[in-house]
């Protein structure tokens, strides 16, 4: 194997012990990491004041439209996001964030940055190398 796969899979590898540290904080909130993931793109668009629709959150968070709209209807039957037809295009959903999610998404999130410093910092020295290079800017 060449090195691009070989840090392609270490990337897949690294991704997979987030997701299992993750889920270990996410528990007591009751919300799998996939539901945080879009929690968490909800807050990112509406911080910029956007509207986001399902397909603009798929695209947003890397979730397929068909996984995301599963994980939304579990979110909205506990009232934390909300879906409302797109006046310009009957067809798509707009994806609101609800008071009940949005106060959620702020008791949650320190826990999920002491999550990801703990992450980093068991990952030891190739955790500070991979913070460096994950925190810069991409030049494509």
């Amino acid at each position: 194997m060449n090195q691009y796969l070989n840090a392609t899979n270490e990337l897949l590898r690294i991704q997979q012990l987030w997701q299992q540290s993750a889920r270990k904080f996410l528990k007591a909130y009751d919300i799998t990491y996939p539901q945080f993931r879009v929690l968490s793109g909800l807050v990112e668009s509406q911080n910029d004041n956007k509207r986001i629709t399902q397909a603009g959150l798929s695209e947003l968070i890397g979730i397929d439209v068909m996984t995301l709209s599963t994980i939304i209807r579990n979110l909205e039957s506990r009232r934390l996001v909300r879906r409302v037809e797109s006046r310009s295009d009957t067809r798509a959903k707009n994806v609101y964030m609800t008071s009940i999610g949005l106060s959620l998404m702020e008791e949650m999130m320190p826990s999920m940055e002491m999550a990801a410093e703990i992450f980093f910092e068991d990952l030891a020295e190739t955790g500070e190398s991979l913070l460096d290079v994950l925190t810069k800017e991409m030049k494509c």
